[in-house]
């Protein structure tokens, strides 16, 4: 008799709105707030979000933790949805990661969709549906450590980038040093650490977009 075969895996899965206020929602959670807070041209967006399963590393050992994209104006007829959120379970659920995290991995994800404005109106462009009509932003600036090592600050695009990373790298050094100091504190009298301190998880894995 031959072997049972197993049903093909699904590497895309819908994370349905409950409604409940539990880990199960903690990706609508943070993206509400998010949109709440910094991303209000997104209050009248529809966005769903799901996790990826199958998301590997590549020829750079980089990962994929998330991704965005718009559904089209025949999708958003059937189903009523603008926005498409992917996470990657495995790092969402990592037990190295913590919600900082995950709000910084998702308010990435949130600076992506933009609505086309009508700048002599200074209103959004809608369809002849009624729909907003929305596209992705790019990211503020592309390019590789290398080029920077060697050359600098090269574009004008890099310069406020640069300045807001100088201060962040400050603020996160300060950050440890004082997270540092706490830890020598609550050391055991034997001097060993207290066991459950946490990793850093972008020494398990680096955002790739």
């Amino acid at each position: 008799m031959p072997a049972e075969k197993k049903p093909p895996m699904v590497n895309q899965k819908l994370l349905a709105r409950t409604g409940e206020m539990d880990d199960t929602q903690l990706p609508y959670i943070i993206m509400d707030a998010l949109v709440a807070q910094f991303h209000p041209e997104l209050v009248e967006a529809n966005i769903i979000v799901g996790y990826n399963y199958g998301w590997k590393p590549n020829r750079d050992a980089k990962i994929i933790l998330a991704s965005v994209s718009l559904f089209s104006d025949f999708d958003r007829q059937l189903h009523g949805k603008d926005i498409k959120i992917l996470l990657n379970y495995n790092y969402w659920h990592n037990p190295t990661v913590n919600d900082d995290n995950r709000r910084a991995l998702m308010d990435h994800q949130l600076c992506h969709p933009r609505p086309i404005m009508d700048l002599d109106l200074g209103i959004a462009v809608k369809n002849d549906m009624g729909m907003i009509k929305y596209y992705l932003r790019q990211h503020d600036i592309e390019d590789f450590a290398d080029v920077v090592d060697r050359w600098g600050i090269w574009m004008v695009d890099m310069e406020r980038s640069a300045e807001i990373m100088a201060k962040a790298w400050e603020d996160e050094k300060k950050a440890r040093e004082e997270k540092a100091n706490e830890e020598l504190e609550e050391e055991s009298p034997d001097g060993e650490m207290e066991a459950g301190s946490a990793c850093d998880p972008r020494e398990v894995i680096t955002l790739s977009r």
